[in-house]
């Protein structure tokens, strides 16, 4: 078979065990398949899982590589010795693999990341390495997995995600973990996996994307996927996790979000001057116009009924009452909420950034657009989430030619004007954590441009019950 048929994968084994072969004749040669040094002096060993009359290439595809990360608690070399050899399993979905195990932190609280190779055979059929943290879980830490895209330049495990794995495990025993829709931010000029372009890491959880030969089908939904981000995303990766997540699935044509990370691909967000999030500075401060994000609370619409639902947990009551202490009826700032993502709504709605016409300069003007975002099998969605909804009292709503309260869409989420005393019900409702509705007319909703007829919905403020 020629070199130009073989697929990537292939020439990834083939590559590895070129460099086996020249590190067994010249071992210090190992330290430059890794400049940084990172790895350069951990510990290898390699197991040989069949004895026989088995080929070199046979033997080098059966080894199972276990090592030991240096920055792990240290080992006896008799516990050392005692490490047994995890035999590879065959995914049923994966066209072939290699696979190595790095150890984080020894027994009792084992902890270690298992690393693969392998080219998939459903959805992008691409070729990718895959780590996937194991004993976690023991520390109060979800297991984490990161499907990284292989490149030609790979000449071995990208190093940069097991040290990602290892500050995760550092942080977990000082008793601060990751969860949904949480970010890890790199400090500028690090470049992560040789990249000037990757600013951070978004994590979330597993919500119906293909698997398929990642990993075994018993832990479907129970790992926390990591996400590479840009540079330029970064804002929002910190205050609007949700909105950028959807734009990452929505770039991609995968609900809600692709798993698969890119090194280089292109800034999907760059101002976020540009958004409506700029309106929110007198209520966020700090956080210069970003939208505070309250855990466990989903924002819905409803398409028939156009009915809006805030639904939130009630153990999440007392971080609500410290975002209201942000907000006084008796001044001009907007009571701002970001969700998360909603489970069994069909579609969301999502922000892109489109340039405009120019501003007279030559310089085109960057502006925010909605779009409805679902998966390719539902072609009629009913319910569809927001990411934010944002409620003032500062503006009449006969300023607008309308009587009483108004709502619109807003980008991916909802804005609301309404009266001064509605206001203060629905204040005085969320404080002492009861249901509260709310009617509005629509301005205008996703798609209409003229305001459409009076439509009253209700903004139903509720407890999630049991919770």
């Amino acid at each position: 078979m020629s070199k130009a048929a073989r697929s990537p994968l292939k020439l990834a084994k083939a590559r590895l065990v070129r460099q086996k072969e020249v590190q067994d004749q010249q071992p210090a040669l190992f330290s430059k398949r890794y400049p940084t040094g990172r790895l350069s002096d951990q510990v290898e060993k390699s197991h040989t899982l069949t004895t026989g009359t088995a080929s070199p290439l046979q033997q080098q595809r059966q080894q199972r590589r276990c090592i030991t990360d240096p920055t792990s608690e240290t080992t006896s070399p008799q516990q050392t010795e005692k490490l047994k050899t995890l035999v590879r399993q065959q995914q049923e979905d994966a066209t072939d693999a290699m696979d190595w195990e790095f150890v984080l932190q020894e027994a009792p609280n084992r902890v270690t990341v298992k690393v693969r190779l392998i080219t998939l055979v459903c959805c992008s059929q691409k070729t990718v390495w895959v780590f996937r943290s194991e004993g976690l879980r023991k520390l109060g830490q979800t297991d984490l997995l990161m499907v990284l895209e292989h490149l030609a330049m790979d000449s071995g495990v990208p190093p940069d995600i097991v040290q990602l794995f290892t500050g995760v495990l550092k942080k977990a025993k000082e008793g601060e973990v990751v969860g949904d829709l949480d970010h890890t931010v790199f400090q500028p000029g690090s470049a992560f996996l040789g990249s000037a372009f990757i600013g951070g890491v978004l994590y979330f959880m597993e919500s119906g994307q293909c698997f398929h030969g990642l990993v075994n089908p018993a832990d479907f939904g129970s790992l926390l996927v990591c996400r590479l981000v840009h540079t330029r995303e970064v804002p929002y990766l910190m205050h609007a996790p949700l909105r950028l997540l959807l734009r990452l699935g929505e770039e991609e044509g995968v609900y809600p979000c692709s798993l698969i990370s890119h090194r280089y691909r292109p800034a999907l967000f760059h101002d976020p001057s540009r958004s409506v999030y700029s309106m929110f500075k007198d209520v966020l401060g700090p956080r210069q116009g970003m939208i505070p994000r309250l855990r466990e609370c989903t924002i819905t619409l409803e398409q028939g009924s156009g009915q809006i639902s805030v639904s939130i947990a009630r153990k999440r009551h007392p971080d609500l009452g410290a975002l209201l202490r942000l907000y006084s009826p008796d001044t001009d700032g907007v009571l701002a909420i970001g969700g998360e993502l909603c489970q069994f709504a069909d579609a969301h709605l999502v922000a892109k950034e489109t340039p405009g016409n120019g501003n007279g300069s030559g310089q085109q003007q960057v502006g925010l657009e909605t779009a409805l975002f679902s998966a390719k099998t539902v072609s009629k969605p009913t319910v569809t989430g927001l990411s934010f909804i944002a409620v003032a009292a500062h503006l009449s709503g006969r300023s607008v030619g309308l009587s009483g309260n108004v709502a619109a869409v807003v980008e991916d989420g909802v804005a609301v004007t309404c009266r001064r005393e509605d206001m203060k019900s629905l204040l005085s409702s969320l404080n002492n954590a009861v249901d509260f509705t709310m009617t509005a007319d629509w301005l205008f909703t996703f798609q209409r441009k003229k305001a459409q007829k009076k439509c009253p919905i209700k903004f139903i403020w509720r407890l999630k019950p049991g919770l």
